[in-house]
């Protein structure tokens, strides 16, 4: 199936995808730990629950692979701005910056 040709409905839905574990049992503790606000969204995929549209749908990249949010210096990518963001911060974009050496030795998912 192309994701490219998905609904936005399916992408959430996780037509498609084969279920798998996104983050770790420490991530879930420290991010119920700090929520304020009850969970509204939950992946179809794997049932964690998220406060808003925007994470399910990040999350639901990772479940992907998919990572459309790319680092303007150099071949990196994420799965959600904040994560590319962070990246930025102390990407070079020279040939010896950490993150180039990384993609070039990691496939692609």
């Amino acid at each position: 199936m192309n994701p490219g040709n998905q609904s936005f409905a399916d992408i959430l839905n996780g037509v498609g995808v084969t279920p798998s574990k996104v983050g770790s049992e420490k991530l879930d503790e420290a991010s119920n730990k700090r929520r304020k606000n009850g969970a509204k969204h939950h992946c179809s995929i794997c049932n964690r629950t998220l406060t808003t549209k925007h994470n399910l749908k990040n999350h639901v990249n990772s479940h992907r692979g998919l990572k459309p949010y790319k680092c303007g210096k150099c071949p990196y990518a994420a799965a959600s701005p904040a994560t590319t963001k962070r990246h930025q911060l102390t990407c070079k974009g020279t040939v010896s910056c950490k993150c180039i050496l990384l993609v070039s030795v990691i496939p692609d998912v």
